[in-house]
């Protein structure tokens, strides 16, 4: 959802901007940040963060498209973080600096802004490097066993959980692979070159996950979502931190340039791109291969992905909009719980979309009505109902380029296949809104996905919104939309209450963009 100020606000708007581009450059985080931060360049930049296309968008809509509007803020506690972590984005730079862009916006934040800080906050982001507070560690990287840790975890799984027998598993298979591949196989130049690591000897394998650690390389947490508690283990954020930095030479001006070159190509594209795995350009950068060339591997249509049933029809319903218009997907999508998927005769069933279209906070078209009454289960658990629309595809797109916000109400009637007593069907009603982000590529957006805004507190969507707040077990039970048995949660102990995973409905998760 883009920032919105006043018309009075936008000279104001436009010296704060050029504030932070003098505290980025005073920073010196970056020999390569000079690129980008040339006046015109970094406007631009900034204006995106803001949820504009260009910095032109921005000065256009606010001195002419938002009209009556009275906010002269743009930096505050529920904006900051956020603001800061697309601007370090945008410059190219890894999420361990992320604290120096927070710093350096709150600085640049004017007097009634900082205000709406709290004390505990404003001490937070008055961070001086350097100080007792703060101070600068000179990072020499992972050594001897862990060395060879982070670069698994960061080559082989890098957004991964793994349980404690899957990492045993592969770091076991993963030592003896090198051991294997080694000319001298002597004891000697195995422990020298730290492949030593086994189940019960030399080195053994749990002793090297816990100096890991021990040593913040790691980062171990219990998860409750398991029949049993359980231990999982991922990278930490020192490992990823000191892996961008080693490999782009301290995000060095040939790293900045060539993440540039991408950028320049897919904005110069008229195709959609996809989302890209988060370290995939440090390790295209890594291994020198030529951006337009990264660039147009993210072009390409990649429909072989774990959203196949929802988007393989996408090109063909698409074809009839021109490039770049904005196109929603609108796609009613049910989960249903283990041991109530049986229940329903989905040759009865139905479901209507009443949508409604909104710019700049007014309601421009309201409550259009769609009707869907045929269904396909695509996966083999049977569990997920997907609502299908003209010729047979999965749901319908609608354009949406003069909109900002997309409002809709769901009406489920799924019909039993045995009464339970006098029942004869379930109703089930829930609202989501879907903001449309105003980045240029991000074109086509679905409600099949993560992020966006709940607005109904009965909305079928996951963490204790089946009560709107955290709840008990018992306190769960008794919701009024648990009464007709189709709820289905684990529960996770958070202070003498529960944190409630619900797993009934999920298609409530709102907007995302497809970028494929």
């Amino acid at each position: 959802m883009p920032i919105i100020i006043s018309a009075d606000h936008f000279d104001a708007a436009k010296h704060q901007a050029y504030a932070i581009r003098d505290g980025l450059i005073q920073s010196s985080i970056s020999e390569g940040l000079s690129v980008l931060l040339k006046k015109s360049y970094f406007l631009n930049a900034w204006a995106t963060v803001l949820g504009y296309k260009d910095w032109g968008t921005f000065r256009a809509k606010t001195l002419h498209g938002h009209q009556g509007n009275k906010n002269n803020t743009i930096i505050s506690p529920d904006t900051l973080v956020d603001l800061a972590s697309l601007l370090r984005e945008r410059c190219y730079i890894g999420q361990g600096e992320t604290w120096l862009f927070e710093s350096i916006l709150f600085s640049c934040a004017y007097p009634h802004e900082k205000d709406r800080f709290d004390e505990e906050e404003i001490a937070h982001y008055n961070i001086v490097p350097g100080s007792k507070s703060h101070p600068i560690v000179l990072e020499l990287g992972p050594d001897k066993y862990n060395r060879h840790i982070v670069n698994y975890f960061f080559l082989h799984c890098y957004c991964a959980k793994l349980t404690e027998d899957d990492i045993e598993e592969r770091l076991l298979a993963y030592f003896k692979n090198k051991r294997d591949n080694l000319e001298d196989k002597s004891r000697d130049v195995v422990k020298l070159c730290y492949y030593d690591v086994f189940p019960k000897s030399g080195k053994r394998v749990n002793d090297v996950i816990e100096d890991a650690i021990n040593d913040n390389w790691l980062v171990c947490k219990t998860t409750y979502k398991y029949a049993k508690p359980k231990k999982q283990y991922s990278i930490s954020d020192r490992a990823i931190n000191y892996i961008y930095m080693s490999m782009t030479s301290d995000y060095c001006e040939d790293w900045v340039l060539w993440n540039k070159a991408v950028d320049d190509h897919i904005k110069a594209s008229p195709n959609e791109y996809r989302i890209e795995p988060e370290h995939r350009r440090v390790k295209a950068y890594q291994d020198d291969i030529n951006p337009v060339d990264y660039a147009n591997n993210y072009l390409a249509p990649a429909l072989n992905n774990q959203n196949a049933p929802c988007i393989g029809y996408i090109y063909q319903d698409i074809k009839n909009y021109s490039p770049g218009t904005p196109v929603f997907h609108l796609l009613p999508y049910l989960i249903l719980p283990p041991g109530h998927h049986t229940k329903y005769d989905l040759n009865h069933s139905s479901v209507i979309a009443w949508v409604s279209y909104c710019k700049d906070g007014k309601v421009i078209k309201e409550k259009e009505e769609h009707v869907f009454s045929s269904f396909e289960r695509p996966y083999r658990n049977k569990c997920h109902v997907l609502a299908k629309g003209i010729h047979d595809h999965y749901g319908q797109y609608l354009d949406v380029s003069q909109f900002d916000t997309v409002v809709i109400t769901y009406k489920w009637k799924l019909m039993l296949k045995q009464p339970i007593g006098e029942q004869q069907k379930v109703n089930l009603d829930h609202e989501v809104m879907h903001y449309l982000s105003s980045d240029n590529k991000n074109t086509l957006y679905s409600a099949h996905g993560r992020g966006g805004t709940i607005t109904n507190p009965y909305s079928f969507i996951h963490l204790s919104q089946v009560t709107g707040c955290a709840s008990t077990k018992e306190e769960m039970q008794t919701a009024e939309r648990c009464q007709n048995q189709l709820y289905y949660f684990t529960a996770e102990p958070e202070k003498h209450l529960v944190s409630i995973k619900e797993y009934v409905y999920v298609n409530t998760v709102p907007l995302v963009n497809y970028r494929y």
